[in-house]
């Protein structure tokens, strides 16, 4: 019985340790292209419980895409992000 309660607290132990310095995915992240090249800075946040994110920063040396056939007039031409 005394082993049972020790390997019981070593576990939760253990457990609750692993929690309280997991990585929180919040703050700004950086993203890459397929050639390893860095794009772009992104930010993650948190809004009425949803995870979201919004770039920030699109690095130099990056050429964004831009709309060729997109729906209307208005969007033909502009940078898609």
């Amino acid at each position: 019985m005394k082993v049972r309660s020790v390997v019981f607290l070593i576990v939760t132990l253990f457990l609750t340790i692993n929690i309280g310095i997991g990585q929180d995915v919040f703050g700004v992240w950086q993203s890459y292209d397929k050639s390893g090249q860095p794009r772009s800075h992104i930010k993650l946040y948190k809004k009425d419980g949803k995870l979201l994110g919004r770039i920030v920063k699109i690095l130099s040396g990056t050429t964004p895409r831009v709309c060729k056939g997109c729906p209307g007039e208005k969007m033909v031409g502009k940078p898609l992000i």
